[in-house]
C-alpha cells in the first residue's frame, strides 16, 4: 500500500465486532479487534464494506489479513 497511505501505521482500537459471513445460514461471529491481531500479521479491518479498500490490500494478501465486520462504534470506519 506504500508508506504514504493514510492507513499504514494507524492504531486500531479494541472493539466488539460482528464478522460478516458469506453464508446467511451461519450465525454471525462476534469477536474483538484485538483477537484478530493475535497472528501478528497486518490487519485491514473494513467496517463499512468498501470494495476499494479491500482492492488496495489485495496485493498484500500474503502479509495482511482483510476482514469485513460491523461494530456499534460510530467513530471508526476502517482501521
Amino acid at each position: 500500500m506504500g508508506d504514504d497511505h493514510r492507513l499504514v501505521g494507524t492504531l486500531c482500537p479494541d472493539m466488539k465486532l460482528n464478522l460478516e459471513r458469506s453464508d446467511p445460514d451461519l450465525v454471525t461471529a462476534v469477536t474483538r479487534s484485538a483477537d484478530l491481531l493475535r497472528e501478528g500479521r497486518g490487519l485491514l479491518l473494513d467496517i463499512v464494506d468498501r470494495a476499494e479498500v479491500r482492492d488496495a490490500a489485495a496485493a498484500w494478501t500474503g502479509r495482511v489479513n482483510t476482514v469485513t465486520a460491523r461494530t456499534d462504534r460510530v467513530d471508526v470506519d476502517v482501521c
